[in-house]
């Protein structure tokens, strides 16, 4: 086995007067780091043994796992089906012995939320940097530690802090285009208020595969989309402390019309199903101009969007209140064009856009009308604004419900949270909704149901009345005291 852990002792002849690093080494020593560790559980599809405000210490710097944030279902873990500590929520603590400082950390993820933040200092994917007894790394999603190597040492730095602002303006999104560019930031290093004159910066990028640095701008690959760090760092000097500063860009793949999107998300690639991709969707035909759109519902973060014959779901705040019958598009005028900017894959089998950011403009208002298909015609009418006729209810089990029309059994969700209890078994009713599939089951998210023609219940309160024979869908029906049968030839069927 390998040594539990790699001590060097590091002479600062300068500015400090001595530095350490300990490294944790989860991915080869995560059994003598947590020699106690509480186990597996056996309810979880994750390898891992769970960590629940656990510390572990290694030459007097100490290294604490909070729990997971309540309600929060993924644990905290050594996840040892490929070693490494496994955060989803929570915090990680790591502090210096009494009297010294941590000045620096570095990381060998695996992966990294860009959201995680730090109580102090200057935190990114690459590591940690600053002069405190102890940071706080508040974890806002799935983060992965191989190891991490701490730098400690007297806290003598004395020299003055300096910090990185961007000036405003600059690109956090591109949507890829052949030989595509965006301008660097502007970079200014201050000190307090002042602006450190003379200061540089050096810019990196966390992948090469999907950007490189060009002077003062980023060059973007070819055909590629993802999110990659955009780093600025300070050095620091005798006078100035060092600092960093990233942002995250992310490369978008571009989508001119809706029919490219829906082809795209409902091909059999295994990508879609797999995380898909970042993509932006812009509403213009090949020689850019605007192609409108149309809403065809709205609730909460729903919006379904329509082109006529394609539909799909776009799913994100709704910010600029899109509703029903709403014509857009992304012309915004003055030769600016808007867009949906998000990730385009498939949620148990159901084609979605998951969108972060919109900019779209209202064009015109038009009545929507569903289009009435089949049962047999759901399949080919996911994501679309539909109607079917002459359904009867059958059964409810909380949003999941069941109706029958003719020999065809229909599987219906409550979606949107429509009000149900008016719903009677037997009822024949017409159904509004958007097509839909969860998993296997292809289905409709219902809207509204209103009674059918044939209403039975007023039939059957007709028929006690008057002792009548009634013609049902060319059935004859007979009412009793003991309820409503269909004769069918001499079979009576209630």
């Amino acid at each position: 086995m390998k040594k539990v852990f790699t001590l060097l002792f590091v002479a600062m002849m300068s500015i400090c007067g001595w530095a350490e690093e300990v490294t944790f080494d989860f991915d080869n020593n995560y059994q003598e780091l947590f020699p106690t560790l509480p186990g597996v559980s056996s309810n979880d599809s994750h390898d891992g043994d769970f960590l629940n405000d656990t510390t572990t210490v290694l030459n007097g710097v100490s290294l604490t796992v909070s729990a997971a944030a309540e309600g929060n279902k993924n644990a905290n873990r050594i996840w040892n089906n490929s070693p490494r500590l496994r955060m989803y929520s929570g915090t990680l603590t790591i502090t210096a012995p009494a009297g010294q400082a941590i000045t620096k950390m570095v990381f060998n993820q695996g992966k990294w939320n860009t959201n995680n933040t730090a109580n102090e200092g200057s935190l990114s994917g690459d590591g940690w940097e600053g002069n405190t007894a102890s940071v706080v790394i508040t974890i806002a999603g799935n983060t992965q530690f191989k190891s991490i190597v701490v730098t400690v040492s007297d806290g003598s730095d004395n020299r003055t802090a300096s910090t990185i602002e961007f000036a405003e303006g600059y690109e956090d999104r591109a949507t890829c285009g052949k030989d595509e560019k965006i301008s660097l930031p502007t970079a200014i290093v201050k000190a307090g208020d002042d602006v450190i004159a003379g200061a540089a910066v050096t810019w990196t990028l966390s992948s090469d595969s999907l950007a490189k640095i060009s002077g003062n701008d980023i060059v973007i690959q070819n055909g590629v989309q993802g999110q990659v760090t955009v780093r600025a760092d300070f050095e620091g000097d005798a006078t100035y402390k060092p600092s960093t500063k990233s942002y995250t860009l992310t490369i978008y793949k571009g989508y001119l019309l809706l029919s490219s999107l829906v082809e795209d998300c409902t091909s059999s690639n295994p990508k879609w199903d797999n995380g898909g991709e970042y993509a932006s969707y812009w509403f213009v035909s090949e020689s850019l101009v605007p192609v409108n759109n149309t809403v065809t519902f709205a609730s909460g973060k729903y919006i379904y969007l329509t082109d006529g014959t394609n539909n799909m779901l776009f799913y994100g705040t709704n910010k600029q209140n899109l509703a029903q019958g709403h014509v857009i598009n992304g012309d915004l005028g003055e030769g600016k064009l808007g867009a949906f900017w998000g990730k385009l894959y498939r949620y148990n089998n159901l084609p979605e856009f998951s969108f972060t950011d919109m900019e779209v403009k209202v064009q015109d208002s038009v009545a929507v009308a569903p289009k009435t298909i089949t049962v047999s015609q759901l399949a080919d009418n996911v994501n679309a604004y539909i109607q079917i006729n002459n359904a009867e209810f059958v059964s409810i089990d909380n949003k999941n419900l069941k109706f029958v029309v003719g020999s065809d059994s229909m599987a219906v969700y409550n979606q949107f949270g429509v009000n149900t209890d008016a719903l009677e078994v037997g009822e024949i009713y017409t159904l509004t909704g958007m097509g839909s599939v969860y998993k296997e089951t292809i289905q409709m998210n219902l809207i509204d149901f209103t009674t059918g023609a044939n209403n039975i219940s007023s039939m059957k309160a007709d028929a006690l009345k008057s002792d009548a024979i009634y013609n049902l869908q060319g059935q004859r029906v007979m009412a009793t005291k003991k309820g409503l049968y269909i004769i069918n030839g001499k079979k009576v069927v209630k």
